[in-house]
C-alpha cells in the first residue's frame, strides 16, 4: 500500500488540477459514460449517479473476494486479525471521496492484485492439491521435477 501511495497521489492531483503548468488539463474533459473523469459523486447529477454506483458495486464485489481470501489467510493469533478481512471494503469508502478517475484506478489495481494473487497461489500449490493462498503475500515456487 505504501508503494502505491505516490502513484495514487500523483493521479489524484492530476485529476483535480484545473491546469497543468499554465495549460488547461484536457484529461478532465474526458468522460466515462458521459461522466467527466474529474467528477466527484457529491456533485453528480441524476444521470451520472449510475456510473458511480456501478463503480462502487464492482469495488464491493472485489472487496467480497478479498474478504474471503483474507479470512482464509490471516493468522488468528496476529493482533487485529479480526478486522483485517474487513479492510478490503475500505476501498469502496475511499472511492467515494476521490474523483471518478481515481476510483477507476482503485478498481483496476484491486482487480489486478486479486487476479495476480490467485495466479500465484495456483502456481504455488503442489500437484493434486487445491491452491492455498499464500500467507506471506509472496509467491512460493514449486520444486523442479528431475
Amino acid at each position: 500500500m505504501l508503494l502505491q501511495w505516490p502513484v495514487f497521489s500523483v493521479m489524484y492531483r492530476l485529476f483535480t488540477l484545473r491546469s497543468l503548468g499554465g495549460h488547461a488539463n484536457t484529461l478532465l474533459t474526458k468522460t466515462l459514460a458521459g461522466v467527466p473523469l474529474g467528477a466527484h459523486v457529491q456533485g453528480a447529477g441524476p444521470g451520472q449517479l449510475p456510473v458511480f454506483l456501478t463503480l462502487y458495486a464492482l469495488l464491493a464485489g472485489l472487496g467480497c473476494l478479498s474478504w474471503r481470501r483474507a479470512r482464509r489467510t490471516v493468522d488468528p493469533a496476529t493482533p487485529g486479525a479480526a478486522i483485517v478481512p474487513y479492510l478490503s471494503f475500505g476501498t469502496v469508502l475511499f472511492a467515494a471521496i476521490v474523483p471518478l478517475a481515481a476510483g477507476l484506478y482503485l478498481l483496476t489495481t484491486t482487480a489486478w492484485t486479486l487476479a495476480e494473487n490467485a495466479h500465484l497461489a495456483r502456481r504455488a500449490a503442489p500437484e493434486g492439491q487445491a491452491p492455498q493462498p499464500s500467507t506471506s503475500g509472496a509467491a512460493k515456487t514449486r520444486p523442479a521435477v528431475r
